[in-house]
């Protein structure tokens, strides 16, 4: 099967790419100086490169750290379990020579000063923690900008790269980020379309484009069956739980999904949030299938469901390693959907 890609995807994987050309190009002669000069989200870093013991507070940091082939973690975030809580790919930072400090959201002050690292890293989650610790170590805070799941990955790739001399590590991986992409949206029809499910328990939530995950939208290169949703609109504040305000805003968000549900949606995303801290493997397929709105649908009565990894996607996010093995891996099904046919 020959794979093309639509003339809107391949402008945007070519501006990704040139991106990433561009940079290495100019980068490799940073790699022998003793100090660069990185941007992020609080502003510029100057750093002396490469940094030999870093404490580590965003797992998609972490997920590029590991792909880049650099040994320089020595501080994690761990749960009260003392568990790292990564997806399998990243197992490997589960042993306990990883120093445990903090939680995603709240960094241990005390942890951070015995540790005495080179460089913190934080983002989104811990970005509110960087004036507590940019006194301790310099501190680069790597929230993504909010120019999409695969740029945002890219520009993280390149400063991490840039950071700890491995520029050419970072330009390797973000040619294969690229290659798995672009061969991922060839697999899918122009016209198809999709919709996110966000399982909670015995519920789930429609993400349309603009929220949390309508990300997920764009880099799979499907159509939404829901309307985009201003990301920068404010938001209001959440209800107290069990209050009738709280049971209002539960039954406005059952009755968007089911809209969304009957506008049958080629595809069907979900996440499961129920299995990011249980051992168990997820069981959200046998749990959404007990809800009649989404068990009558054509897409999950054809099996045209993606399950996404959980731990990967609420955790990782936009680390290249976990949007890499995504997109193989659903190419794969697409590929696999498309030759039952």
């Amino acid at each position: 099967m020959i794979l093309t890609v639509p003339a809107h995807r391949r402008a945007l994987l070519r501006a990704f790419g040139a991106a990433a050309f561009i940079s290495a190009a100019f980068l490799p002669g940073l790699a022998s100086a003793e100090v660069v000069v990185v941007k992020h989200a609080k502003g510029e870093l100057s750093i002396e490169s490469p940094p030999k013991k870093v404490a580590v507070f965003d797992l998609a940091a972490l997920d590029i750290i590991d792909a880049l082939g650099v040994d320089a973690v020595a501080g994690l975030p761990r749960g009260e379990d003392g568990a790292a809580n990564v997806p399998g790919y990243l197992s490997a930072y589960n042993d306990p020579k990883f120093i445990g400090v903090g939680t995603l959201f709240e960094p241990d002050l005390a942890a951070l000063k015995a540790l005495a690292p080179d460089l913190i890293i934080i983002s989104g989650r811990s970005a509110s923690k960087y004036d507590a610790v940019k006194d301790i170590a310099p501190t680069l805070d790597l929230s993504p900008a909010g120019g999409g799941l695969v740029a945002d990955t890219i520009a993280n790739t390149l400063t991490l790269g840039q950071v700890f001399g491995a520029e050419d590590a970072a330009a390797a991986k973000i040619a294969e980020l690229t290659t798995a992409v672009a061969t991922m949206q060839a697999a899918v029809k122009d016209d198809d379309t999709a919709l996110v499910l966000f399982a909670v328990a015995k519920t789930s939530m429609a993400h349309a484009p603009g929220q949390r995950f309508g990300t997920l939208y764009d880099y799979l290169g499907m159509g939404s069956v829901m309307d985009p949703i201003d990301p920068n609109a404010t938001a209001a504040p959440r209800p107290e739980p069990g209050s009738p305000e709280a049971e209002a805003a539960r039954q406005r968000q059952l009755e968007a999904r089911d809209a969304a549900l009957a506008a049958e949606p080629d595809w069907i995303i979900t996440l499961d949030r129920a299995a990011i801290s249980s051992p168990q493997p997820s069981d959200v397929q046998d749990r959404l299938s007990k809800d009649p709105a989404i068990a009558v649908t054509k897409a999950w009565q054809a099996g045209k469901v993606i399950h996404l990894d959980p731990r990967g996607w609420y955790l990782v996010g936009t680390g290249i390693q976990n949007l890499t093995l995504t997109a193989q891996a659903i190419t794969a099904q697409l590929s696999a959907e498309a030759a039952d046919q």
